[in-house]
């Protein structure tokens, strides 16, 4: 039997599908929908173009933006990729899983400028 399925028998509130926990991310989405401005701001990256920074000190696992875009399988992403590319265009994609991609290519907000760095400011 699961942790997941075992918790709905048991009541533990530190598995992805307790009440508390769902309630919990909720909050923190509703909040972030509203005060995403608070936290990141948009600079010039030594990386690439644009990046997405932290405003302040985050705690672990809080969340900051949301990332929107169009939901395609792979295959879609792989062409969509060759198209910007031949179009000279920037790229914004993020792989979500094993069959899907968001492309935030042309209907992305500023979660797109995002850049990975192993020193975090």
């Amino acid at each position: 039997m699961s942790k997941a399925y075992q918790s709905t028998f048991t009541g533990e509130t530190n598995t992805p599908y307790s009440k508390q926990f769902v309630h919990s991310k909720s909050s923190q989405y509703r909040r972030l929908r509203t005060e995403w401005k608070n936290n990141v701001y948009l600079a010039r990256s030594r990386i690439q173009g644009l990046g997405l920074y932290a405003a302040k000190d985050l705690e672990k696992h809080t969340m900051v933006i949301e990332y929107i875009g169009t939901i395609i399988r792979n295959e879609v992403a792989n062409r969509r990729e060759k198209i910007y590319e031949e179009q000279n265009r920037g790229i914004y994609m993020f792989r979500i899983n094993n069959e899907h991609v968001i492309d935030a290519t042309l209907t992305g907000g500023p979660a797109r400028y995002i850049n990975h760095s192993c020193a975090p400011n």
